[in-house]
């Protein structure tokens, strides 16, 4: 059993606490949702428990009980006999926590380095069966690639794969399914039931994923400034059932954001929905069917013309190591129309080359083959993206402020402080945020900065890479609302994401890719009427998250 005491934690750099005295008591086989605003403080709840403190940088007080055993003053050595085989932690950021220069297999085995006496050849065929586990294609693959050479959502389940070696009494996982398409989400939803009922391990799952909440949770622990503000029991429940309970302004405001999503998900991918989704704001831009012989009502903006993309067998920059892997083709043969003012959405499942595809649209990328064009009347397009990892894309030694005038201070045309304040306050920032630093703010707040900045350098292009994936669900919806206002008519998108639903809402086209190829362009009110499996095979996947 799991208790939590007036937990107390304030960080040197704010001015309020972080976690204001949090009681808790989380039964063995307990599956525990735990959700709120950005910078509630769940995460720092998760890592308390962990022992993963910054202890130099807050004041911290109250008890962590695990069975007794008193963890949140504990030393070092005793935190480390615990941590991999009492605790297991699934963390939001991947790359974060994983060794650049080494390959994964020794990183997955490295909590059975530290805890059995097996042998190499043991830890490695432990290794290789977690891999396989978690559904990762070709695991011996997996286990001799970097992590530079898998995708974010499939370094996502290499940690859950490194988590099931030991099979921890507590696992703590930190947005487990930020990265993860929908498909790969149903099988985290499986996972983790399947670990509590079958080996009775307790899992803590800190998440803005309220439809996966909603299906795995025990109990739903709605936080909010550091302090709970309700439990919400969800056994037996559906559908939006789970939330209707909800007594105070932050469980409703969950509720409500929650319910829109179920309403754009039945608009969408319901029984009623062949054909017949109200086309949002912007499926007038997309262009018909090639079939139809009609052309779009605007002009192309960009054109990706057989793009092709294979990395080299060499590992990247590694200097204790000479041997490299084999070539693999990231995109494929990839050509797509971006027509003036349109919005359009690209899905598919970890690893089909989403991400590649917009840095090759950037320029940060060279392809194999292939290119882009920028159509003749364009002139020199204005650019911009906005990253999943907001910490990886900002300076960390400037303030809030100065990062959401980097653009337009590059152009000489740096916007005053009230216009500043302004697009923070778009974004649902307060004005005062302006001054603090990127460690003084959560990282869905920070993520709402990247948005802001990308608002202000007013681009005829815009990438999103999974830009809404770190926003807790009341505040993603805001945001999405607030981007379907603000999006200039000469202005487009496109709209990486694992969400089919939030695609379906923001754009008016959906592309779909898979191994590198795009397989499928269909209008978000057509979804239903997909042709190709790949693209059934998630819209049957987000029906069922959704219960439709």
């Amino acid at each position: 059993m799991l208790e939590i005491r007036d937990l107390h934690v304030k960080f040197h750099t704010r001015q309020r606490e972080a976690v204001a005295g949090v009681s808790l008591t989380i039964h063995d086989g307990e599956i525990l949702g735990l959700v709120g605003e950005s910078g509630s403080g769940k995460s720092v709840t998760a890592m308390s428990v962990a022992g993963l403190l910054p202890r130099k940088q807050c004041d911290f007080s109250g008890e962590i009980l695990l069975d007794g055993a008193e963890l949140l003053h504990a030393d070092r050595t005793l935190l480390r006999q615990v941590q991999g085989r009492e605790i297991g932690v699934v963390f939001q950021e991947p790359q974060s926590c994983m060794d650049p220069l080494m390959r994964i297999g020794p990183q997955v085995e490295e909590v059975l380095r530290i805890h059995t006496d097996l042998s190499r050849e043991a830890r490695r065929d432990q290794a290789l069966a977690a891999l396989a586990a978690v559904e990762l294609p070709d695991p011996a693959g997996v286990y001799r690639k970097y992590p530079h050479e898998l995708s974010g959502g499939m370094l996502q389940r290499v940690l859950h794969a490194h988590v099931r070696l030991l099979k921890p009494q507590i696992l703590l996982a930190d947005e487990p399914t930020s990265a993860l398409d929908v498909t790969n989400r149903l099988r985290v939803l499986r996972h983790l039931k399947h670990l509590a009922r079958e080996t009775g391990m307790t899992v803590v799952m800190v998440t803005h994923d309220l439809a996966l909440a909603r299906a795995v949770a025990n109990r739903i622990v709605v936080v909010e400034r550091g302090r709970i503000a309700e439990t919400i029991e969800t056994d037996g429940m559906d559908g939006t059932d789970a939330f209707t309970d909800a007594q105070t302004p932050a469980g409703r405001a969950l509720a409500e954001a929650f319910a829109s999503e179920c309403r754009a998900a039945e608009a969408f991918l319901g029984e009623g929905a062949a054909g017949g989704a109200e086309p949002n704001a912007f499926a007038e831009l997309a262009p018909a069917p090639a079939k139809s012989g009609s052309s779009s009502p605007r002009p192309p903006l960009l054109e990706v013309r057989n793009v092709s993309l294979t990395v080299s067998g060499r590992p990247g920059w590694n200097p204790f190591r000479r041997s490299g892997t084999a070539p693999r083709r990231i995109l494929d043969d990839v050509s797509l129309t971006l027509m003036r003012g349109e919005a359009v959405a690209v899905v598919g499942a970890s690893g089909a080359g989403k991400s590649t595809l917009g840095r090759v649209i950037l320029g940060l990328e060279t392809p194999t083959s292939g290119g882009t064009a920028e159509h003749p009347d364009s002139g020199a397009l204005r650019k911009t993206v906005v990253f999943q990892d907001s910490g990886d894309a900002v300076n960390p030694t400037w303030t809030i402020g100065r990062i959401v005038n980097e653009a337009t201070a590059v152009r000489g045309e740096k916007l005053s402080a009230e216009e500043v304040a302004n697009l923070l306050v778009s974004v649902g920032l307060p004005a005062s945020y302006a001054g603090r630093h990127p460690h003084e703010v959560s990282g869905g707040e920070l993520q709402r900065a990247a948005l802001a900045r990308a608002m202000a350098a007013k681009p005829d292009l815009t990438v999103f890479d999974e830009a809404l994936a770190s926003l807790d669900a009341s505040v993603r919806d805001d945001v999405t609302e607030l981007l379907l206002t603000l999006k200039r008519p000469d202005e487009t998108w496109l709209f990486i994401t694992h969400d089919l639903v939030s695609a379906a809402r923001l754009c008016g086209r959906v592309v779909v890719m898979e191994e590198g190829r795009v397989v499928e362009s269909v209008r978000s009110s057509d979804l239903k009427l997909a042709k190709s499996p790949a693209l059934r095979r998630l819209l049957k996947d987000a029906a069922e998250l959704y219960g439709h």
